[in-house]
């Protein structure tokens, strides 16, 4: 079994147009777990980036850092990675749509679930796509919905209900 992971990565503008790759890391011994991975990044903007990643070993905790892969160069390091909590897929897909004062859709804005209005226990999170949806699947009942997207200003947190 695996699981999927996604990750902003903001670069800024010098760093546009990389190719990268990224490296799972135990945050116990801190080895290598698996192969470089140097497929799902997405440029959304110059030298902001996504990464979707569908195979993070069940039960794997860490991090992941990311290179640059024009001479191994080393740029950042994602928080910290946690298995989904088992409870936390449910019977009920939710659509959320992003859109701008215009009613244009956003894509690539960061959208987390919790189950707290601080966003401390986020249950599930995702990126909006080009029509500006994310799709989750959760239990009936309450949550917080967190939004983030560089250049943007949301109102965090916004309830959502489901039923």
């Amino acid at each position: 079994m695996s699981y999927h992971y996604s990750e902003g990565i903001i670069l800024g503008l010098a760093n546009a147009g990389l190719t990268l790759y990224a490296k799972l890391i135990n945050r116990d011994d801190g080895i290598q777990e698996g192969s470089n991975i140097s497929s799902g990044f997405t440029e959304l903007a110059s030298g902001d980036y996504r990464f979707e990643y569908d195979s993070v070993p069940d039960g794997f905790y860490g991090y992941a850092k990311f290179y640059n892969s024009a001479g191994d160069v080393y740029l950042c390091q994602s928080e910290p990675i946690t298995p989904p909590a088992e409870t936390a897929v449910g019977p009920v897909y939710e659509t959320i749509n992003i859109v701008d004062e215009l009613a244009a859709p956003i894509d690539g804005v960061d959208v987390k679930i919790s189950t707290d209005a601080g966003g401390d226990n986020i249950i599930q999170s995702g990126y909006t796509d080009a029509l500006g949806n994310v799709i989750f699947r959760l239990d009936v009942g309450s949550y917080y919905v967190h939004l983030q997207k560089a250049g943007i200003n949301f109102t965090n947190p916004q309830t959502l209900t489901v039923s």
